[in-house]
């Protein structure tokens, strides 16, 4: 029997231990990090005089103490015999791992059968009585707030690809207009053109590639302290083109805790959080291409929300990391269909600072044992 790591299984570091994934079996296994060196001596396939060799060479335990973690591995599923795994597969590609999970936890758990345009367009057909609505409203707003017109913007295409940049300190006190809201919202997810096919159904057409028509991408716009708006999270309504309010309130430690303490959030004047609606893109596609579907979108909508800012001189800046549940719970979100991707900050950008202007190091400890004093989660 020849022993190798178990090609289906995740590594990473919690606290003071490192947990193994056995994602497929749907369980985890804890492990001392002074294990790990063990458990790695097994990316490719040992047999027994392997690891006897491996054992006389390997000094930090003795033989019996050696012997007992390999068991354990093996008890656990960790180790796996190697014997009937595909020769490609025997080498273990840690870069890999996270992709072929990411496949695991996303895609349908059979053979995605690619169909022809007449067999798509015959199955469509028959479940156009479920098809998600290409558009999102809130019945429950608080009111509706119509954007101006979207100007015309006279910037050429190369300048305002080459300034394009993440601005997360640069933002003035200067309200955000309403005309560069309008601007941005629409230019981003508005909508340019609507059609409707008999085998598809609705179609909806924005600047921004989107798969099949089904645009999965929502905008809101949460206020913080822009002086001409106020205060709360708004919807932008790509169908009437207005910010519709759903929560009054200032959001302001909120956001600033679901970003992770992430210091630009309080000197931004309001926030853009961009979601896709995967049921919309599901009901046409199998799940495996309508998740790259999504990230494909949702990343062709980030370049335009730049390119727009870099256009009317507004400062933006991504934030990819933030806390999923809890911003879920703010925008009133269903998870089973709707997932955020990105959230942006948003102001009028500085014309004295750039990009590289941030605070010094001391202010950022300075901040941040001040937020350690905060132990609670604030209530929305």
């Amino acid at each position: 029997m020849k022993l190798l790591m178990n090609n289906d299984m995740i590594i990473f570091r919690d606290k003071d231990k490192i947990i193994l994934d056995l994602y497929k079996e749907h369980n985890q296994v804890a492990i001392n990090p002074e294990f790990l060196p063990v458990l790695l001596l097994f990316r490719s396939p040992k047999d027994e005089n392997d690891i006897e060799d491996d054992r006389d060479n390997f000094t930090t335990y003795s033989e019996s103490e050696f012997d007992a973690i390999v068991d354990e591995f093996i008890n656990k599923h960790v180790l796996i015999d190697s014997e009937g795994i595909n020769e490609k597969k025997l080498e273990i590609d840690s870069l890999n791992q996270s992709t072929r999970y990411y496949y695991w936890a996303n895609r349908i758990f059979n053979y995605e059968k690619y169909e022809t345009t007449y067999h798509e367009f015959m199955k469509l057909g028959s479940q156009r009585n479920i098809q998600p609505s290409v558009y999102k409203e809130y019945e429950s707003k608080l009111k509706s707030i119509p954007l101006p017109y979207p100007s015309e913007i006279k910037r050429d295409l190369l300048s305002t690809i080459l300034y394009r940049q993440s601005v997360r300190y640069g933002i003035t006190k200067e309200n955000v207009s309403f005309d560069a809201i309008s601007d941005l919202l629409y230019y981003s997810t508005g909508e340019t053109s609507y059609a409707f096919d008999n085998g598809m159904g609705d179609a909806l057409f924005k600047p921004t590639a989107t798969p099949g028509g089904r645009a999965g991408n929502e905008l809101y716009l949460i206020n913080l302290s822009n002086t001409n708006l106020e205060n709360g999270i708004y919807h932008y309504s790509v169908k009437k083109h207005t910010l519709d309010l759903i929560k009054k309130g200032d959001f302001n430690d909120i956001m600033f805790k679901i970003s992770g303490n992430q210091s630009q959030v309080k000197s931004t004047k309001m926030m853009l959080v961009l979601t896709e609606k995967m049921d919309r893109i599901i009901w046409k596609y199998h799940e495996g291409i309508a998740y790259r579907s999504a990230m494909i979108e949702s990343g062709a909508v980030m370049q335009n929300i730049y390119l727009i800012a870099s256009a009317r001189k507004l400062g933006v800046g991504a934030i990819g990391t933030f806390r999923d549940d809890e911003l879920d719970k703010l925008l009133n979100i269903n998870p089973n269909n709707e997932c955020v991707t990105l959230m942006f900050t948003m102001g009028v950008m500085d014309k004295n600072k750039d990009r590289f202007d941030q605070p010094s190091i001391d202010k950022y400890m300075e901040e941040d044992a001040d937020e350690r004093k905060q132990q609670s989660f604030p209530n929305n």
